[in-house]
């Protein structure tokens, strides 16, 4: 997406993007974010930094930039309508991945397709 400085995110449904808090310097300038998706460009209808997140926490310590609760959630305008070159990611078929989504151990790959993400405003 086209911000002050380049940045990627990943597409995580057709309405969400994920990506780094960073990124946003001013995250209630919706205007300033165009987000380019396969061959299309996509305003932000909101910009969720993670609570936590303080850019500025370590400077007193030398540390320029702190990341540490670095994520922010971005929903679109409008929603992507998938294609080759615009889909959500896939989390890997693998046990970690299945212990996230609360699957059991031998969860198969199939199984990974019935989950769906949620995301919560607060």
């Amino acid at each position: 997406f086209r911000a002050a400085s380049p940045c990627l995110g990943s597409l995580i449904s057709s309405s969400w993007v994920l990506s780094a808090a960073h990124c946003f310097t001013e995250p209630e300038n919706l205007d300033a974010y165009v987000f380019h998706i396969g061959k299309k460009s996509y305003k932000a209808e909101s910009i969720i930094i993670h609570g936590c997140y303080n850019r500025s926490r370590g400077v007193g310590r030398g540390i320029r930039q702190d990341y540490d609760y670095d994520v922010a959630l971005i929903k679109l305008s409008k929603q992507v309508a998938f294609s080759k070159s615009a889909r959500p990611i896939c989390l890997p078929c693998t046990e970690p991945a299945n212990r996230a989504m609360k699957k059991k151990k031998s969860a198969s790959c199939h199984e990974h397709r019935n989950v769906s993400l949620c995301v919560l405003a607060t």
